[in-house]
């Protein structure tokens, strides 16, 4: 079948569709193409900072596990921080439960994205709490946005239009942090 029929055939379903109110919603998630170029971008600042523990934050469990594995650091932790809204609409953070020794470490706490920044800086201001030596942040996104909570330290790729999503992290307890 040539390819200009296949072509009409397409545009006249897309027409049909239309007449009857129906829209189709194309989205082109990340890939893990894209998180393996991002950390090849951050390779340097990286291995310069050589972080003796990396955490990640809720949905930067991947990569910073994809971090850990590539740079043979070998304590990867995960920190859920999932923030809700109250009553009042304030955010707050859940109870946090952990249980390691950071007394003395370079810690990397990995995050997928940064928007508002209350994940990052709670997490911060947590992990600083434990008296590491020294704390860095490294989004793979860093989202454009009015006064975030925390600047990251490291960020691969600069987001303006919308929100990135990535396989790994759209969950029912983040939903609405990916819904514009």
């Amino acid at each position: 079948m040539p390819v200009e029929v296949v072509l009409a055939v397409i545009g006249v379903v897309f027409s049909i569709l239309t007449l009857f109110g129906v829209t189709i919603h194309l989205e082109k998630r990340q890939t893990w193409a894209a998180l393996r170029k991002a950390i090849a971008i951050l390779e340097g600042d990286i291995r310069r900072y050589a972080p003796d523990v990396v955490v990640g934050v809720s949905d930067g469990l991947v990569p910073a596990a994809v971090i850990c594995l590539n740079f043979d650091i070998p304590d990867c932790l995960f920190l859920n921080l999932p923030i809700s809204r109250g009553r009042s609409g304030e955010r707050t953070l859940p109870q946090i439960s952990f249980d390691y020794d950071l007394h003395g470490k370079k810690v990397l706490i990995v995050d997928n994205h940064i928007y508002s920044g209350f994940n990052l800086k709670a997490a911060v201001d947590f992990i600083r709490s434990r008296d590491p030596q020294d704390v860095k942040t490294l989004v793979i996104y860093k989202h454009v946005y009015n006064n975030p909570a925390i600047q990251p330290n490291l960020s691969a790729y600069k987001v303006t239009k919308t929100i990135k999503k990535v396989p790994w992290s759209y969950t029912k307890d983040h939903v609405e942090a990916y819904l514009s």
